[in-house]
């Protein structure tokens, strides 16, 4: 009987891992979009004061946590952030 061979990106997956292969690029996708919106909405913010944006945004998911990092110029852009972020 002729096997059922599966290839993505030129290896071989065997079926019983398919599924895990197929939700492994779903989550990978769903953190990209993650990543993406969390960035958008953070660029937006402007500093209150100096109505400068951050120095640095970086944002990284890992599972279902994340981790952002921003340098603002000052602790009222900071305040703004955490308003930002809290409806994510």
């Amino acid at each position: 009987m002729a096997g059922l061979k599966i290839t993505k990106g030129g290896r071989s997956i065997p079926l019983n891992r398919l599924a895990d292969e197929i939700m492994s690029d779903v989550r990978k996708a769903a953190t990209v979009q993650i990543e993406q919106q969390v960035r958008a909405r953070l660029e937006r913010i402007r500093c209150p004061v100096h109505g400068k944006s951050f120095r640095s945004i970086s944002v990284a998911m890992a599972g279902d946590a994340g981790r952002i990092r921003v340098e603002p110029c000052c602790e009222e852009t900071s305040d703004a952030v955490e308003r930002a972020v809290a409806g994510v």
